[in-house]
């Protein structure tokens, strides 16, 4: 390995294109400052290291002199997620432990893998197969706290979008859109895609909080809240069901199960009993560690 490499800071560099991509100068501006801070720490004679710090200094120079501007690629954080959101409808013990106790949980077995894998590969068909295209931000920002800036710089430019894992942050609550569709008329579609054949409460909970943060955000101008299910046969044919309807009757109690769960997470750790929701509707990551608790009730 080149003696020069550690000292590369790719993240910083790629952050900071995203920030002048966006026309964020100030932002880019900081993040080419940091990867060539730590770049100057190099003392070697490498003259990959020497062009990529003399690169460096164009873009600084490029973004040095765009004037002040608000910033739009800010870093975030949040309280819940989709995930921790159906842990907790499970249990609210699961919730606490997947937040704060994470090298406790046992790794999934190779089953449960494969599982997870069919389900990312099913998606992938759909996206490719029905709405191909589109502009994945996870992969384009790689950096998970700055994945909501850049969603609504998407979004607010003219014209129509195709996004997958458009994320959504309201509320201290995130959630990512397997697939965002913004319509000419500036109303938007959204798809939730499970490699299920059936449509089952666990589903329908995910959905609901999904549904809540995107209507915090758009509105009205939400045109069709999907999901979308595998077809019975082998040929791979989807089911798409519009549950608009049904998710805008379950508002109410998501607040209140939102509200909830960010009291658990502020409180102490709950104590539960090891029960039937421990395998319901998911294997809980905890259970070997509530099992080896001695003071449970």
């Amino acid at each position: 390995m080149e003696d020069y490499v550690e000292y590369l800071d790719f993240s910083s560099v790629h952050l900071g294109a995203i920030a002048e991509e966006m026309g964020d100068y100030n932002s880019a501006y900081r993040f080419y400052s940091k990867a060539l801070g730590r770049l100057m720490h190099y003392q070697g004679d490498s003259m990959t290291a020497i062009m990529y710090a003399q690169e460096l200094r164009g873009k600084l120079s490029r973004t040095s002199g765009s004037g002040f501007n608000m910033p739009l690629l800010n870093f975030e954080k949040w309280l819940l997620t989709k995930s921790s959101y159906v842990k907790g409808n499970q249990c609210i013990k699961y919730l606490y432990l997947d937040q704060y106790n994470k090298k406790d949980r046992t790794p999934p077995n190779e089953a449960r893998k494969a599982l997870f894998n069919l389900g990312h590969d099913f998606e992938d068909r759909f996206r490719a197969e029905k709405f191909p295209g589109g502009i994945n931000v996870k992969e384009k920002v790689r950096s998970f706290n700055y994945f909501n800036s850049y969603t609504k710089y998407l979004l607010k430019r003219s014209g129509p979008a195709l996004l997958y894992e458009a994320t959504i942050l309201e509320e201290d609550v995130l959630i990512m859109v397997d697939v965002l569709v913004k319509n000419d008329n500036d109303t938007f579609d959204f798809y939730e895609v499970k490699a299920n054949t059936n449509l089952n409460v666990a589903i329908k909970n995910d959905v609901a909080l999904q549904y809540y943060i995107c209507k915090k955000r758009f509105g009205e101008k939400i045109k069709s809240f999907n999901i979308v299910l595998r077809g019975n046969s082998d040929s791979g044919n989807y089911k798409i069901m519009d549950v608009t309807s049904e998710m805008e009757s379950k508002i109410n109690e998501v607040r209140q199960k939102i509200l909830s769960f960010k009291n658990v997470l502020r409180s102490t750790m709950p104590t539960l009993s090891i029960g039937e929701h421990c395998n319901s509707p998911y294997d809980c990551d905890f259970k070997e560690f509530c099992s080896r608790q001695k003071d449970y009730s």
